[in-house]
């Protein structure tokens, strides 16, 4: 079995390099063929580099993937040549993916790109490296220059978008959405990505056109409708709004966005003439990025130092305008979370797997979550179950003392595995059947979670 972690072209020397075997996929055969080159001439950077490649990704019944000597072997093969620029690429993207050690892997995309700048791939990891670190305009940056030396390739759109997203540049993320997809007729994506467009530019007509072309090529494109209802209150066709919501809880009853918007329509409809309340309509993002951006970004600082209440005042703020997006309906959810609104925040992360694009698993973990926590609440009648609980980030494991009974650490436990926090959660389990040594859940669920911990070592 080979365990191929990453395809990466090689060329000139290197490949020169190559043992035969490799070619042929005799791996085995292969490494000893570069354990007698180095016996041979250990002075040979390029025959280190060759091994690390083989002995980090290749596994059978016998030979595990040795992460720690293929290290050695890169840092060597760089000891011996420091300008092998190829060695500090392959160090960086183990230091990443193995070690999480980020800035050792940023320093050697670094040094990557110093020896070779034309090698686009050191952009790319540099730029993931970046987003995980938060650190979402370097990420921005590499991947445009990425861009720059592959324009065609629709993965670094696709990348680039999630990034401005996470900004909250909606419009330039729904630009690079729509680049990454060819302008077919029959594709929903591409016009309702294009609709968002002109959305947050102020052009309601085109938006509602292009959002109308979504639902002809796929008429159950529920999203497609919520949009062109969203628009429609920003144009201020309030009741051909209520059609679209109306058409969306038919193809889909239990859409949190439709309902919501729905229900607060009708209330103000049935009020506006009787004390002239204004319903607060969407602003187009290209005159108001900045106000809408002062508000999530103080958001986010309240929300990163405790100050839950005051977060949600500013994302109430902008929500009051009917700006919606998954990342920020899912911070939202987060902050209703941290409030301990439990079931506000299922509905928000509902309303973000709705309306989103990308890979939903993420807020369908924090929906279980936070439903887990409701039945947990309605079970044991209590306030606050753990008082130093934060399920999504946590430094230390000191609350493994305040938990009261092996119930509340295999409760603990599951939230922690469903975020992928393996180790935390075997912590948990562990806990729990120290106060009690026959629960056969936490027994199963311990496994469960070691088994994952083997697959993802560090998780």
């Amino acid at each position: 079995m080979v365990n191929i972690l990453v395809k990466i072209p090689l060329e000139g020397e290197i490949l020169n390099a190559l043992s035969p075997k490799e070619l042929d996929k005799d791996y085995d055969g292969a490494i000893e063929d570069y354990n007698r080159a180095l016996e041979s001439n250990p002075n040979e950077s390029i025959n280190y580099f060759c091994r690390a490649r083989l002995i980090y990704r290749y596994e059978n019944d016998i030979r595990k993937p040795d992460y720690e000597g293929a290290i050695k072997d890169f840092s060597k093969s760089i000891e011996l040549n420091p300008k092998e620029w190829i060695a500090y690429y392959f160090r960086a993207f183990v230091m990443f993916h193995k070690y999480k050690d980020y800035k050792s892997a940023i320093e050697d995309c670094n040094n990557t790109i110093i020896h070779n700048p034309e090698y686009y791939l050191a952009y790319i990891l540099r730029a993931q490296i970046k987003d995980r670190i938060k650190d979402y305009r370097g990420a921005i940056e590499d991947y445009t220059t990425a861009l720059e030396m592959e324009p065609n390739n629709i993965n670094l759109f696709k990348s680039r978008s999630e990034i401005k997203e996470k900004l909250g540049d909606y419009l330039g993320s729904f630009e690079d959405k729509r680049k990454a997809m060819p302008l077919d007729p029959k594709d929903a994506r591409y016009y309702y990505c294009e609709g968002w467009i002109k959305y947050y530019q102020g052009n309601y007509r085109e938006a509602i056109e292009n959002f109308t072309l979504a639902l002809r090529a796929d008429s159950q494109f529920t999203a497609s409708i919520i949009a062109r209802g969203v628009t429609k209150i920003a144009n201020g066709k309030f009741d051909e709004a209520l059609q679209d919501l109306h058409i969306a809880l038919e193809l889909n009853p239990d859409c949190e966005v439709a309902l919501g918007l729905g229900d607060k329509l009708k209330l103000w409809l049935q009020s506006k003439f009787n004390n002239g309340e204004t319903f607060l309509v969407a602003l187009p993002l290209g005159n108001n990025f900045d106000q809408l951006n002062f508000h999530i970004d103080n958001a986010k600082y309240l929300y990163n130092e405790g100050k839950y209440q005051k977060s949600f005042s500013h994302l109430e703020i902008v929500f009051k305008t009917g700006y919606f997006s998954p990342a920020f309906l899912e911070q939202i959810g987060d902050v209703k979370f941290r409030l301990k609104k439990y079931n506000e925040a299922c509905d928000y992360y509902g309303a973000s797997i709705d309306l989103g694009l990308t890979d939903p698993s993420n807020n369908l973990n924090k929906r279980t979550l936070a439903k887990r926590h409701m039945s947990f609440f309605k079970r044991t009648e209590r306030d606050i179950p753990f008082k130093e609980y934060d399920p999504f980030s946590w430094k230390t494991l000191h609350s493994l003392n305040q938990v009261e009974s092996a119930h509340d650490c295999k409760c603990i436990g599951d939230a922690r595995y469903d975020l992928g926090f393996y180790t935390e959660a075997v912590e948990f389990y562990s806990k729990a059947l120290e106060l009690e040594p026959d629960y056969s859940d936490a027994i199963k669920a311990r496994e469960r979670a070691e088994e994952k911990l083997n697959d993802h070592p560090g998780a």
